[in-house]
C-alpha cells in the first residue's frame, strides 16, 4: 500500500500523531512561542516527574531548565523570533535538565521550529542520558587511573594524582581521601583535590583538621557500614557535619565510596559537586572503580615500605 493510500485510510491524523507520541520512548515537549508547554507525553512524565495535567500550560524554563541556563534559553527564543535564526535548532545536542524534585541530569535533545497559524511552536524530543554519560566517564576514569598509578614515582604521589584523575574525568569539583587510622580509632583526611574554579580554602582547612569516629559524619558512617552512599545536597543533610564551610565553597551533591581490603574498610573517598544531580545505578560501578584503584595503590605503598 502506498503512503497516499495510508493517509486515505486514516482520517484522524491528529489522533494517530497523539498515539505515536503517547507510545514514544523519548520524552516529547511542545512549546509555544511565549515559552508555555502545549504538549507533554507519558515519557516526559517519567523523565521529569511532572504529570501531563500539571505540566500543561507551565513555563518550560521554570519546569525543566536549570536556573543558570534560563537566561540563555530566553535569549535564544527571542533571537529566533526576531531573526529566524537559532544555532541549536534542528541539531542534536546535550545539556543539563531539571527534574521536579530539584536534581539535575544530562539529556540529549533535538528542537525543531514549527510554523503555526502565523506564529511558531517548538517541538522537542529529549532522552535522559544519565546512564550513558556515566558509562563513558567510568571508562575514561579507568584509563586515567591506570595512567596515574603508572606515571607516579611513589604511592604517596599517586594518591593526589589519582584523586585528580578521577575528579576530572568524572566531572567532580572536590575530592577527599579519608584513611582509617587504626591507632587513633578514627578516620582522617590524607589527601584532597579541587578543581581550579572552586574557592574552597575554608572547606579544605576544616576537612584537614577534622577526624571522625566510626558512625560519625558521612565518612565515619561509610567506614562503619561499608556501603557506597549518595547525598543529593549535603547542605540539607543532618548527617553531614561540615555544612557551613561546604556552603561557602558552593558544594551540594556528594558521593561516598568505601575502599576495602578483604571486606574490611580501610578508607573512604569523598567527591563533591557544585551541582545537584544523581548517578542513579552508576553509583555501584563508580564505587567499584574507586575501591579497586585505591586498593591497588595501597598495596603498592605496602610493597614500597617493605622494600
Amino acid at each position: 500500500m502506498s503512503s497516499h493510500d495510508v493517509t486515505q485510510d486514516v482520517p484522524d491524523r491528529a489522533g494517530l500523531v497523539q498515539q505515536i507520541l503517547s507510545t514514544a520512548h523519548s520524552a516529547f515537549v511542545l512549546m509555544s512561542e511565549v515559552g508555555d508547554i502545549m504538549e507533554w507525553n507519558p515519557a516526559a512524565e517519567t523523565t521529569f516527574g511532572w504529570s501531563r495535567e500539571e505540566a500543561m500550560g507551565r513555563d518550560v524554563a521554570g519546569t525543566i531548565i536549570p536556573e543558570r541556563l534560563r537566561e540563555a534559553h530566553w535569549r535564544g527564543l527571542e533571537r529566533f523570533l526576531e531573526t529566524g535564526e537559532g544555532p541549536v535548532l534542528n541539531h542534536r545536542f546535550e545539556i543539563m535538565a531539571l527534574h521536579r524534585d530539584g536534581h539535575e541530569f544530562p539529556i540529549e535533545i533535538t528542537i525543531a521550529p514549527l510554523s503555526f497559524h502565523g506564529g511558531f511552536m517548538f517541538s522537542a524530543f529529549l532522552q535522559d542520558i544519565t546512564e550513558r554519560r556515566w558509562l563513558e566517564r567510568s571508562a575514561n576514569a579507568q584509563r586515567a587511573v591506570l595512567q596515574a598509578v603508572v606515571s607516579s614515582e611513589s604511592a604517596g604521589e599517586a594518591t593526589g594524582t589519582l584523586l585528580r584523575a578521577l575528579g576530572e574525568t568524572l566531572s567532580w569539583d572536590v575530592g577527599v581521601y579519608w584513611r582509617v587510622d587504626e591507632s587513633l580509632g578514627r578516620i582522617r583526611c590524607e589527601e584532597r583535590w579541587s578543581a581550579s574554579a572552586v574557592a574552597d580554602r575554608w572547606f579544605e582547612e576544616v576537612t584537614r583538621e577534622t577526624t571522625f569516629a566510626p558512625g560519625e559524619g558521612m565518612p565515619g558512617r561509610v567506614w562503619q557500614s561499608g556501603d557506597a552512599t549518595w547525598v543529593d545536597n549535603v547542605l540539607e543533610d543532618p548527617r553531614f557535619l561540615r555544612s557551613e564551610s561546604a556552603a561557602d565553597a558552593g558544594l551540594h551533591a556528594a558521593a561516598y565510596l568505601p575502599v576495602t581490603d578483604g571486606g574490611h574498610v580501610i578508607g573512604v573517598v569523598e567527591f563533591f559537586s557544585r551541582e545537584r544531580w544523581r548517578p542513579d545505578r552508576a553509583l555501584d560501578d563508580l564505587a567499584l572503580v574507586v575501591s579497586e584503584s585505591f586498593w591497588a595503590l595501597l598495596k603498592r605503598e605496602s610493597v614500597e615500605r617493605s622494600s
